[in-house]
């Protein structure tokens, strides 16, 4: 059940000063401002706020008045001095989304304001459907990550339990009571005409909306597009697949991957099947504690995270490396392919995905059809038993949605629909179904990206810059220049990196306050070793008086070779690709590393040196012990070096 690792202090906000007012004067009492539930940075509190929609858990008859759940959202003024009066609608809103839209957004905001809403049980929804139980200390134990399935089914179902004994309706809170709730903010900050973005689980969201609650809709942005019509279960392993294919072809047509990588397919297959027989340990770097954590992969967990790292994009590029390391024997190769879906997991509300999925999704997918298409693709057939949603959906009990859920969506705004080219998860054929009953669709395909191509902005500015240029005139298809030249992968091969697993988790461990202290401390004392040393070296006249003994020269070389080392690897770690830092360094840095050897060889010279010092009494006894001190710190250094694997060659 491994694909299970990704299941899905507040700040006063100042007024926005864009188009739409946060707080109507006569809003309805379902609204009220508020402080922001996620921290603001301080550049941009003049253009956020934040209020409160407060809605029904269920509408219609026989609800309970008493249960309502309390949903925050957040408005982006635009930056424009004349923004323009159709809002841009976000349909999900937690601590990640805030900051994203500041930092990455302004192809959204530059003109409008954004909204973002919380969706009903997500994490910042009052209430959640969050389940701690099924976080990742639950799976924790004596610094060993074992997801085993029983237990998640067992967590699954605590969590049940609490959230019922609680009053919690689980099945009111699905994608129909959503729609709702959009309508409701839209009613109560008096929008007209706006826009929609729907990425991720939303995508399904936004299509709801289109089908049920478009009035005023004047343009719909399905970055990655869950057709509701496709049964997603049984389509898994081919997505899975095609995205695969898409991996080889791609490295297959790049000379130098395919000059170092041939074979890349069956090579994945060997690595697939090797894991299956003997699956091997990786260490890792808890989320939580950032303590080391060591998990145990087999073929289920490397197809399912491979998965994951194609739908992100980011690490398309080294996969090709780490297939072949990992094939090579060098499994320490995993960890950064790894280490995102351990950051993820227990990250969003599991039991809104499972209110959701087992109402919408999994009572359309035939369990034998599933099992049947699993078994029909050698390499998909590794990520079977990655999860079980129909054992799921027996614990969680909410009833099936209605047939027409799954019904194609008809609508007339016009829409457009991305697609990343590594996406195993909404591809091409997605979109296509997608856009089948869309009068005015844009199916566009982004080579370079995994899931929801406008949101990855870090990989690629093109799925942002097109989305800009369509919710700005939906009535023309775009055409930007990096469509015409899309970015194609540049991917990483043993040219371009030393592998190296230390120095992916350096800079979490000088983070840890205690390790930096004591590393800034040891690094300052050799900082001040070489000033000695040249002082004494300038002040000849010291020497002759025989006042400082004889190791001065190895104390100053121990300190600016271990120097030097710190120096150097700061400016590659800042200046080199982030890709190649979470796997090793850059091949040409290798001199680099005879640094800390010549600095650890001239520290025991220096100990052996001040030994005889100390029993010969050479020297005032204050340089003698400014000179041990600063022999400590060079073996201190070399020491943390070693512990950490960073003194290698």
């Amino acid at each position: 059940m491994v694909a299970l690792l990704v299941a899905a202090g507040a700040l006063t906000a100042v007024p926005a000063a864009g188009a739409v007012a946060p707080i109507a004067a006569d809003a309805p009492d379902t609204t009220e401002r508020a402080e922001c539930p996620v921290e603001v940075p301080a550049a941009s509190r003049d253009r956020v706020s934040c209020g409160i929609l407060t809605v029904p858990e269920r509408r219609g008859d026989g609800a309970d008045p008493e249960r309502v759940i309390r949903l925050p959202y957040a408005i982006i003024a635009a930056a424009s001095v004349e923004p323009r009066e159709d809002p841009l609608i976000v349909p999900f809103f937690d601590v990640g989304t805030l900051a994203h839209f500041l930092d990455s957004g302004d192809w959204a905001s530059d003109e409008r304001d954004v909204i973002l809403l919380a969706r009903r049980g997500d994490d910042l929804s009052e209430p959640t459907l969050a389940c701690p139980e099924t976080g990742l200390s639950s799976f924790v134990a004596d610094g060993a990550f074992d997801l085993d399935p029983d237990r998640w089914l067992t967590q699954v179902g605590a969590c049940r339990e609490r959230l019922v004994a609680e009053g919690v309706d689980l099945a009111a809170y699905g994608n129909g009571p959503a729609v709702a709730d959009i309508a409701a903010l839209r009613t109560a900050l008096e929008i007209g005409a706006w826009n929609l973005y729907g990425a991720f689980d939303a995508s399904r969201l936004a299509m709801r909306v289109m089908r049920a609650e478009s009035e005023g809709l004047r343009s719909v942005v399905l970055d990655g597009a869950s057709a509701p019509q496709l049964p997603r279960y049984e389509l898994m392993p081919a997505n899975f697949s095609t995205a695969l294919d898409r991996l080889f072809e791609g490295c297959a047509a790049d000379d130098d991957c395919a000059e170092r990588y041939p074979g890349l397919e069956r090579t994945l297959a060997g690595v697939l099947n090797r894991a299956a027989s003997a699956p091997f340990d990786v260490v890792a770097v808890d989320p939580a504690t950032g303590g080391r954590l060591t998990v145990t992969v087999d073929d289920t967990m490397l197809a399912s995270v491979l998965r994951d790292a194609l739908a992100s994009a980011e690490l398309v590029a080294a996969l090709p490396f780490a297939i072949d390391q990992i094939a090579e024997g060098n499994t320490d190769a995993f960890a950064p392919i790894l280490q995102p879906t351990l950051d993820r997991f227990g990250v969003g509300a599991v039991g809104l995905r499972l209110s959701v999925d087992c109402a919408e999704e999994v009572p359309f997918n035939d369990p034998e059809l599933v099992a049947e298409a699993f078994a029909a693709d050698p390499l998909a057939s590794h990520l079977e038993g990655a999860v079980d949603p129909f054992a799921e959906c027996a614990i969680w009990e909410v009833p099936a949605a209605g047939e027409g859920v799954n019904a194609v969506v008809t609508s007339d705004v016009p829409t457009l629909i991305t697609v990343g080219g590594f996406d195993p998860i909404d591809p091409l054929p997605w979109a296509e179904a997608a856009a089948e009953g869309l009068s005015e669709p844009t199916v566009l395909v982004f080579p370079r990206a995994g899931n929801a191509a406008v949101w990855s902005t870090d990989v690629s500015r093109c799925g942002a810059a097109v989305a800009r240029q369509f919710i700005r005139d939906p009535g023309f298809s775009p055409s930007v220049s990096c469509l015409t030249r899309p970015v194609q992968v540049d991917y990483l091969t043993t040219a371009d990196i030393d592998p190296n697993p230390a120095v992916s988790s350096l800079s979490r461990d000088v983070r840890g306050p205690v390790t930096a202290v004591l590393l800034a401390l040891t690094l300052l004392v050799l900082a001040a070793t070489v000033v000695y040393a040249i002082v004494i070296g300038v002040r000849r006249r010291m020497r002759r008086g025989g006042e400082v003994p004889a190791g001065i020269v190895l104390a100053g070389l121990a300190a600016t070779f271990n120097l030097a080392y710190a120096i150097g690897v700061a400016v590659v770690l800042a200046t080199a690709d982030p890709l190649v830092l979470a796997f090793g360094l850059p091949p040409g840095v290798w001199p680099l590393l005879v640094l800390p050897f010549a600095g650890l060889v001239t520290a025991i010279l220096l100990v052996a040196v001040l030994v005889r010092a100390w029993i010969t009494d050479d020297g005032v006894i204050v340089h003698r012990v400014l000179l041990s001190i600063s022999a400590v710190a060079s073996l201190a250094f070399a020491i943390w070096l070693l512990a950490r694997g960073l003194l290698t060659l």
